[in-house]
């Protein structure tokens, strides 16, 4: 299964923001309109928190399919350097629906 987005940087600030659109061109996705996703980099005293925020969605299912896929996204980031693996919260994954 070969899944592509395409996508404009509309907005980024150095070390604290990207701001970008995310259309699905192709896999089962494809017929999800365009949506913005807000990547917020915030400094912590052990790193960094990121604060991914993502919408808008026509269901609560599109929303936690979308959810599923940063899920296994950031997982895959574990092995560059993650200390402390990743973790999430409500607060600091918030999806716009």
């Amino acid at each position: 299964l070969t899944l592509s987005v395409r996508g404009e940087v509309l907005e980024l600030s150095f070390n604290t923001r990207l701001r970008f659109t995310w259309k699905w061109t192709s896999g089962p996705l494809v017929s999800v309109p365009e949506s913005v996703v807000d990547l917020e980099f915030k400094a912590t005293k052990s790193g960094t928190t990121l604060l991914i925020k993502q919408g808008f969605f026509s269901s609560e299912e599109l929303m936690q399919e979308h959810a599923r896929g940063w899920e296994m996204a950031l997982k895959r980031l574990e092995g560059f350097g993650a200390k402390d693996g990743l973790r999430k919260s409500d607060q600091e994954r918030e999806h716009e629906g």
